[in-house]
């Protein structure tokens, strides 16, 4: 448990920290999200003090920093630009539908991973394991948003199996069942370009766990003693090398958080990462701090997971 307070306490750090060098890279760049407007000739100049002085955007850096952060204590984390609403309601409209697609996509890339990787390594040098190991290296040379790009291109595009965008275009009233159909018709797609290059990574890290600890003194004793090669292979070895693949996991959100937000700007799935995009395009510099707020805090939640889940795997580790 000290431990465990101990990661939690880093974690808070760490997200405070990283929210801090956003805030001060994104206000150190030229102009601001009403630079635009200023420069319209039908816009007055009184008109967009106004608004400059709504959003704090003539406050000295220093001034600006210490707002912001007693706007975090607050838990309102300002106002955006973008339709002037609270930054923190912003996010908590487009928060659930990127948690739907982080979720799902980190079960299936673990299950998916650790099955993959631990036949692999069970069956090192095999045919078949061969061209599935040439296979997982080749997907993780696609990044996610190019996977993305291809998956849209051949089924939504080009076959038409799937729709190109969004998260539901049921007609208003439809059942539950129908919506539920739709949502999951939409999911497919934004799901496989987060999940498929992932499954390959980590069945990378879990193949090479298995093949160290199949050739182990006592999985040679237990081969010797006459226990079967499937339970040697799924309960005594698994167990012991799935245990570097569950600590890995902390460190593959914050790049599940990035994929995130690339394949929801490719498929206008409205999460925080399409939320992300539009306001650096828009340079609302509040939201923007906040996303990175929340990501920090999604990353080391994430990384307080794995040590959870490394202690229930391995008691050694809790004493």
């Amino acid at each position: 448990m000290p431990r465990l307070l101990t990661r939690l306490l880093q974690g808070v750090a760490v997200m405070f920290i990283a929210a801090t060098i956003a805030f001060l890279l994104i206000h150190s760049l030229p102009g601001d999200a009403f630079s635009d407007i200023a420069a319209n000739p039908n816009v007055s100049p009184e008109a967009v003090a106004r608004y400059r002085a709504r959003f704090h955007s003539n406050d000295e850096p220093v001034a600006l920093y210490w707002n912001w952060l007693q706007s975090v204590a607050r838990g309102d984390l300002l106002h955006s630009t973008w339709g002037e609403r609270p930054v923190s309601r912003v996010i908590a409209d487009h928060l659930p539908a990127t948690l739907q697609l982080m979720s799902l996509a980190f079960i299936a890339s673990m299950a998916g991973g650790i099955l993959l990787g631990a036949w692999q390594g069970a069956h090192a040098g095999a045919p078949a394991e061969r061209i599935a190991s040439k296979l997982s290296v080749g997907v993780i040379s696609i990044p996610d948003f190019w996977l993305a790009i291809i998956l849209l291109l051949i089924f939504a595009l080009k076959l038409r199996w799937f729709p190109v965008g969004g998260m539901n275009d049921a007609p208003t009233g439809s059942s539950f069942t129908t919506v539920a159909l739709n949502r999951l018709h939409h999911f497919v797609l934004p799901w496989l370009s987060l999940t498929l290059v992932d499954v390959a990574v980590i069945s990378r890290f879990q193949r090479a766990a298995m093949r160290e600890v199949v050739q182990q003194q006592f999985l040679i004793t237990a081969r010797a003693k006459g226990v079967g090669e499937s339970d040697i292979r799924w309960r005594h070895a698994l167990r012991v090398a799935v245990l570097p693949t569950i600590t890995i996991a902390g460190m593959y959100f914050p790049a599940l958080f990035v994929g995130a937000v690339l394949v929801e700007t490719v498929f206008a799935w409205p999460g925080i990462g399409r939320v992300l995009t539009s306001a650096i395009e828009q340079r609302d510099y509040f939201l923007v701090s906040g996303v990175v707020l929340v990501g920090s805090a999604m990353t080391a939640l994430g990384s307080l997971l794995a040590d959870v889940m490394r202690e229930w795997a391995d008691p050694r580790v809790r004493t």
